[in-house]
């Protein structure tokens, strides 16, 4: 996936820790969780590259459109001033566009 978004993802796993603190702590959960893949960020970074539009969208019909199961989407943002949640509806999506 050569877009500007999977090469801006890959900047951000590529950037050095800027505190050894971030370093351990890293290493740690990989200790902690058992899984102990030091090489976990390079191994991101490489199916990342290998990653195409064709890929998503698959895994997107096979894993959502096919499936009867509920899919909740959080949205992490402001509200316009003046107003309350309340305010805010919610609806089901009905189509997707690609």
């Amino acid at each position: 996936m050569n877009s500007e978004h999977a090469k801006g993802l890959i900047d951000i796993k590529l950037l050095e820790d800027k505190k050894l603190k971030e370093q351990v702590s890293r290493n740690y959960s990989e200790i902690s969780s058992e899984e102990y893949k030091f090489d976990r960020i390079e191994t991101e970074v490489k199916y990342l590259k290998m990653l195409k539009k064709e890929n998503i969208l698959e895994c997107y019909r096979s894993a959502m459109l096919n499936n009867n199961t509920q899919c909740i989407i959080a949205v992490e943002g402001n509200l316009i001033l003046g107003r309350s949640i309340r305010d805010v509806r919610y609806r089901p999506i009905r189509d997707v566009y690609f």
